[in-house]
């Protein structure tokens, strides 16, 4: 009979994409129990997988549609039934999807899923064919609902003859496809009844969508990236294919369509994108309005691939699940372009016995040598083949160790065959792993090295490694690891440790949204340990980096997230905007602004690299500094001490004019300067405050007048505030109400009560007695001050906080805008 029903496959799919379904309509022309083409499958035995407990019946209760589907009733154990042989003869090397409606009711640990696989014309499995959707149980308000659950069973094998298919009710016991290698050593909780209804099985012949970059890890520089895309379609349907590429904001940035040939799609696709960016492209293939098929990978456009100076303060750890054993190879080229002068290698894998893996571990570990980045020897996974010895947790190499350390032997041995006395560096186990244990292993490895190698080094994991965040979106992304990488750089010495930034794709491996601004911002600090910290203003930050053997630059970032359509705020330095060359942290480029005597360079939701300038210049903000850089908010005169060092090669003789901002005077404004190269002038200056400043930080310019006609512009920011005081005001909306909610927080760091007086002022506002507040040590409070109607009749007007602090006579007065009301106008047309 099979061979018979074979020779029908060539007509089947003249058919179209659908080339078979099963209604269960059969019952209409006869009386039946079971559908005609499936079988219950399992022995009677009760130690079966499926030991045929329960019925199978065709059944007119709320079909998914016609008069009939195919009911399981459960009476515990799992229940099972397969396409009799001969019912699905397929063309081999096509995939096929098989999809099938399903509702269940009274489950609560069983479920249902749909298997699927291919045979060959003696009925045997093909290995690699076997598909398995996911478990569908019932979810509460959806009991007895119909849902789709469905499986793609891939034509990977000429000797493919056959396709089968199996509707399973299946226990705790079987929901799962990972072999522990264990036996249950308890029996799992089991439903005893329950019902599982199917209906509408149908079988498709599937597109195939082959999606690849050019590059194979996603890199590209220089030239406009390269990709491949290829559709198999036997159906010769009516399928459309549409790519979309988006840059890291998410924005559609160049997209593709076509209709799929009845021939395929075979097409090599060159992307117009000059932009340094980390890109996604998204593939769909769809049909009458239903999308068959999706793919999507990831490319970074950088601005060079030079392999760049390895860094010692830099290092990768390479034993997450993303640099698998099978991706090795690639990891270790994504690895070379970023420059770390360190790379922690996994000697165990948790996915393929150490003998296995030990040949191209020793092959990656010498290129890394050869590339000078340091290999550290990890054994943070348990391989597949010692976990017999257990249970362990696959991770916890550090128990594993602890318990088992001859199994370090053939491991160390096979070290110091390799490496000699320069298998020194090893890494042991995970943060958050027992320190017993990993005092234990650790000892257990030191017993086996020390004496046979130099500069012995045995690590556990103490510190936190930069990652990339889960919900967060990519350019958010982006911008917490520049800052974080960047900070971390300038306020430590320590080893900076980073998560591999790739994942494995469909094609190989790719990069995340961190690797181009990873590749960057290790490229700008490399080398670089002077540091030096730059006046920037309120919600900048900017450091001065130096080093012996490199140019000097600027970082400036912003401090507060803003996104990335804002302008963000200007970065004023002493520089000529003709000369000097600013980039963001993906390597584009910032257009700086020319003023007067100084140039200013916006500051995006990125931080901005600036090069090319005078270093000696550079550093004269540096040393000009007002002290102590705290201005108590007090109407009176404060005493302070204006400091400034010459960093210029030569003498600074001339003026140094200080220019008060609003609300201050400053005493002495005009102060002579005669400094040698590195002189120091400290000069005694008087601060006078003459009305109520604001509770920000407050801006001091500075001018350098030297005799030889140079202008040096300079700015340094004083820190007003009330003594001891932390205060927040902060506009708060009510929903379904005009009222103006104005929320004052005030944290007092002393440890003594605090009264306080707030004032709130507006010309259209009747003057209310000021609040007095009470604040208790070390104490926070909150007080809410509510204006009827006030989002609407002060819409567009800004408001006067006022704060007081009777004890040391000072105030602060801030501002506080309300937004306008937007109006829409209709506009009556002939």
């Amino acid at each position: 009979m099979l061979p018979v029903v074979l020779g029908l496959a060539p007509a089947l799919l003249e058919r179209g994409r659908s080339i078979e379904q099963f209604d269960f309509e059969e019952a209409q022309l006869r009386p039946l129990t079971m559908p005609l083409a499936f079988e219950q499958i399992g022995d009677p035995g009760t130690g079966s997988d499926f030991p045929r407990f329960g019925g199978m019946s065709l059944t007119e209760e709320n079909p998914h549609s016609g008069r009939f589907a195919f009911r399981f009733d459960l009476k515990g154990r799992s229940m099972a039934a397969r396409t009799l042989p001969g019912t699905l003869p397929i063309q081999p090397l096509v995939d096929h999807r098989i999809s099938v409606q399903v509702r269940t009711s009274s489950l609560e640990r069983a479920g249902v899923r749909l298997v699927a696989w291919l045979v060959d014309v003696a009925g045997s499995e093909l290995e690699t064919t076997r598909s398995v959707s996911r478990v569908l149980s019932d979810s509460g308000d959806d009991d007895d609902q119909w849902h789709t659950l469905s499986v793609t069973v891939p034509g990977v094998d000429q000797a493919a003859a056959e396709l089968v298919i199996e509707l399973q009710l299946v226990q705790p016991d079987l929901q799962s496809d990972v072999d522990t290698g264990r036996p249950l050593t308890r029996p799992s909780i089991e439903d005893i009844s329950g019902v599982a209804v199917f209906d509408d099985v149908t079988v498709e012949q599937w597109p195939r969508l082959y999606l690849a970059d050019a590059s194979r890890i996603g890199l590209h520089a220089q030239r406009s990236p390269v990709l491949h895309l290829r559709i198999d379609d036997p159906a010769h349907g009516d399928a459309h294919w549409h790519l979309n590429v988006m840059d890291s904001t998410g924005q559609v940035v160049h997209e593709q369509s076509g209709d799929v040939p009845a021939h395929g799609l075979d097409e090599t696709l060159t992307l117009p994108l000059t932009k340094r960016d980390w890109y996604t492209v998204q593939t769909t293939i769809t049909e009458q309005n239903r999308v068959l098929l999706e793919d999507e990978l990831a490319f970074a456009l950088l601005n060079d691939l030079d392999r760049h100076r390895p860094e010692p303060r830099i290092c990768l750890d390479l034993t997450g699940s993303e640099s698998n054993h099978g991706q090795a190879e690639l990891a270790i080229d994504l690895l070379g372009h970023l420059g770390p002068g360190e790379a922690i290698v996994p000697m165990w894998h948790a996915d393929v016995p150490f003998r296995t893996s030990w040949p191209d571990t020793m092959k990656h570990v010498d290129e890394l040598k050869r590339l000078d980045i340091q290999p550290t020897l990890a054994l943070n996974w348990i391989p597949p083949d010692q976990r017999s010895k257990g249970p362990f947790d696959p991770r916890d190499a550090a128990r594993f160790l602890a318990t088992h350390p001859d199994t370090l032997d053939e491991t160390v041995q096979a070290a110091l065959i390799a490496w000699g006395d320069t298998a020194s560096h090893w890494r042991i186990g995970r943060i958050e792993d027992n320190a017993n244990d990993l005092a234990s292993a650790e000892a257990a490895l030191l017993g086996r090295l020390d004496g046979f190698v130099i500069d012995l080094a045995i690590n556990t994991a103490d510190s936190e490694v930069l990652r990339e965040q889960d919900a967060v979106t990519p350019r958010e992304q982006m911008r917490t690891t520049a800052i974080s990488l960047v900070t971390d750089w300038c306020d430590g010495t320590d080893t900076i440790l980073i998560a591999a930034p790739w994942r494995p794709g469909t094609r190989g491996m790719e990069p995340t949204a961190t690797y181009p601004i990873l590749q960057t911002m290790i490229d700008a600090l490399s080398g670089r340990s002077t540091i030096a910290r730059l006046p920037a203003g309120p919600e900048l930050e900017a450091r001065l980096l130096e080093g012996t053997d490199r140019d000097s630059i600027v970082i400036a970032w912003r401090t507060e997230q803003i996104s990335f359509e804002d302008s963000g705020s200007l970065l004023r330095l002493p520089l000529d905007a003709a000369r000097i060359e600013c980039r963001d942290a993906l390597g584009n480029s910032v257009t700086p602004r020319p003023r007067q005597n100084d140039v200013a360079i916006p500051i995006g939701d990125l931080p901005v690299i600036i090069r090319n300038f005078d270093a000696s210049l550079m550093r004269l903000p540096t040393r000009c500094a007002i002290e102590p850089g705290r201005l108590e908010a007090s109407m009176q005169v404060h005493d302070h001490e204006l400091a400034i060092e010459n960093t210029l090669p030569g003498s600074m003789q001339g003026q140094l004019i200080v220019k008060a901002p609003e609300g201050v005077t400053i005493r002495p404004s005009v102060i002579g300067l005669d400094l040698p190269p590195g002189g120091t002038l400290r000069m005694p200056i008087e601060i006078v405050v003459t009305t109520p400043l604001a509770g920000r930080p407050l801006e001091v310019n500075l001018e350098a007048r030297l005799d030889s006609g140079r202008r040096v512009p300079m700015n340094t920011w004083l820190d007003v505030s009330l003594p001891d005081l932390e205060i927040q005001w902060t506009r708060r909306d009510e929903p379904d109400s005009d009222d103006l909610l104005i929320d004052l927080e005030i944290r007092n760091f002393r440890n003594a009560s605090r009264r306080l007086k707030a004032t709130l002022g507006h010309h259209e506002l009747e003057m209310l007695r000021p609040a007095t507040l009470r604040v208790e040590a070390d104490g926070t409070m909150t007080q809410t001050f509510r204006i009827p109607a006030g989002c609407r009749t002060l819409a567009g007007e800004s408001i006067s906080l006022m704060l007081e602090d009777p004890e040391s006579r000072c105030r602060l007065r801030d501002m506080l805008d309300i937004p306008g009301i937007s109006q829409t106008v209709q506009v009556e047309t002939p």
